[in-house]
């Protein structure tokens, strides 16, 4: 959506850029972070060892939350066309 919304390179430099990047760096994380569960977390649960899984759990809510405010700011306060 965001490549349709853009049309020119000098909004990546505008407040609605920057929010942009923040949003795309912690949906990256937020997906690091689901990998690193599933994989490494995932089995050490099923074995009965939760070590750090709850941690982990708290920390994708955080940047679940983190993602979804800056969606609200970025499509309530600013515009690409402006």
């Amino acid at each position: 959506m965001s490549v349709i919304l853009i049309r020119r390179a000098a909004v990546l430099t505008e407040p609605y850029g920057w929010l942009l990047g923040v949003k795309v760096i912690g949906f990256v994380a937020l997906l690091a972070l689901a990998s690193q569960n599933k994989s490494r977390l995932g089995p050490q649960v099923a074995a009965g060892k939760p070590t750090g899984f709850r941690r982990a759990l708290a920390a994708e809510y955080v940047l679940i939350a983190a993602v979804l405010a800056v969606t609200a700011c970025m499509t309530t306060f600013f515009s690409p066309n402006e």
